[in-house]
């Protein structure tokens, strides 16, 4: 069976025939009557993998409720032709239990499932089929986390020195000189007047005089 895989996609084995298992996704399609039908879950949308065991019990009952009968009749109305017809008839029901019976794998999401049927005595193809469906998902899980994480930064102590910025150098304070005395000020020591900066004691005077 072809199948359009997806960009980067590849087929992982499965051990159903039908059941088509990858890096991205679980797909299933059967034809009943001419008709086809396909489910597709993507892994990282796979919710659960459950298994259960199916049968029709009712026809074991119905299988007694005859053999019942059939000695009923045989007992009591002396009729074998109805006994060997029921006896026939219970003995079709218990081999129609025995050969519809199956094991139900279902691979759930949000809003569908894949069922796959498999037959009771084939233990280990329900198994492998598990295990591959929880390889698969665990896989895709990690890689998807590997893509959406930010890529590793250096520490500062591996980077190299010619690469490292260099800091810059202090800039020098400024100086000013008294324009009476010639006395050394800093910024915040300076007194500005029309006729020049001073120090305190000649910036009085000046602005007296």
């Amino acid at each position: 069976m072809e199948h359009n895989l997806l960009p980067g996609e590849k087929i992982l084995d499965s051990p159903v025939t039908g059941l088509m298992i990858s890096t991205h996704r679980v797909r299933m399609e059967t034809q009943t009557s001419g008709r086809a039908q396909i489910t597709s879950i993507m892994l990282d949308q796979l919710c659960s993998c459950e298994t259960r065991y199916v049968s029709r019990p009712v026809l074991l009952v119905i299988a007694g409720i005859s053999a019942l009968l059939g000695l009923i009749m045989q007992n009591f109305l002396r009729s074998q032709p109805g006994f060997m017809f029921l006896l026939v008839i219970a003995v079709v029901l218990v081999l129609i239990y025995f050969n519809t019976r199956y094991e139900a794998v279902s691979l759930a999401s949000a809003k569908g499932e894949i069922n796959v049927k498999i037959s009771v005595s084939d233990v280990q193809t329900v198994r492998h089929l598990i295990d591959q469906v929880e390889a698969a998902k665990n896989a895709r899980y990690f890689r998807l986390q590997a893509v959406a994480a930010p890529p590793v930064q250096e520490p500062a102590g591996n980077q190299n020195s010619e690469d490292a910025p260099v800091p810059e150098a202090p800039q020098p304070a400024t100086v000013f000189h008294c324009s009476k005395c010639g006395v050394a000020l800093t910024e915040g020591e300076v007194y500005r007047h029309r006729s020049g900066v001073y120090c305190e004691k000649h910036y009085e005077k000046a602005i007296a005089g």
